[in-house]
């Protein structure tokens, strides 16, 4: 009688430790981009103010799904402001 394979995951000896990551936010993105001052006009709800910043917020957004929100490859835009 052949043995049937073992299911689940497995690890190696000793501690191991999870951490839940998830992608930067809209907010978190443009505060990575320097652009505290967007973030703190979206927390004030002020619609008037931020369709002055409409454009901004639109080429922001756009780069936000292009670049995607995870942080390293945020951080490389940043530092090296590189599409590639």
């Amino acid at each position: 009688m052949g043995r049937e394979p073992r299911r689940g995951t497995s690890f190696p000896v000793g501690k191991v430790e999870f951490l839940d990551m998830f992608p930067l936010t809209f907010s978190e993105f443009l505060s990575a981009m320097g652009r505290e001052q967007l973030v703190e006009l979206m927390q004030t709800e002020d619609y008037e103010m931020m369709t002055t910043f409409k454009q901004d917020f639109t080429d922001l957004l756009k780069m936000y799904y292009f670049i995607g929100g995870m942080p390293e490859a945020v951080l490389n835009f940043v530092e090296h402001k590189d599409f590639n």
